[in-house]
């Protein structure tokens, strides 16, 4: 039997799109990619980044972190701009997207610590309860109704 060989990940000519269909699809798929990666660049080291994307179609694509206008306005050129200035208005879904993004990476940071001091205090399966406390096991047998489990006490047999 032969092996047949598919196409595989082939590279492509960087050159325009002309179809305005793939265009669109093209670029709404790699503006995503885009916001993934500078979100993953945000939460591994702590960087402050705004990207602003004009789509083909004229509308305005934005991600920052922490938020678009104060990642602008550390820059020397954004502080200088006034409320008069023709700064297009941001996309106001994305601007929610990134602030939803900073809430859920606070709290991803924060059962991350709450795990480090669970682990601290956990008490170690297979020993008998410390200070009179129950062990994951025993809460495993109390809660379970199969009289087969073998760390049960039998009511009865005391």
């Amino acid at each position: 039997m032969v092996k047949r060989k598919g196409m595989g990940r082939r590279k492509l000519e960087m050159k325009k799109i002309e179809n305005p269909n793939s265009l669109q699809v093209c670029f709404s798929k790699r503006r995503a990619g885009l916001f993934k990666k500078a979100s993953e660049l945000c939460l591994l080291t702590g960087a402050q980044i705004a990207i602003i994307a004009f789509s083909p179609a004229g509308r305005v694509f934005t991600f920052g972190h922490p938020s678009v206008d104060a990642v602008i306005d550390r820059h020397p050129l954004g502080a200088q701009r006034d409320a008069t200035s023709e700064i297009p208005q941001f996309d106001p879904e994305t601007e929610e997207m990134s602030r939803h993004c900073s809430d859920l990476m606070e709290k991803v940071e924060t059962e991350k610590r709450r795990k480090v001091a669970l682990e601290e205090i956990k008490v170690k399966p297979g020993r008998v309860g410390s200070g009179g406390r129950p062990t994951s096991r025993d809460a495993a047998c109390k809660s379970s109704r199969n009289s087969r489990c073998p760390w049960r006490v039998s009511e009865t047999a005391s």
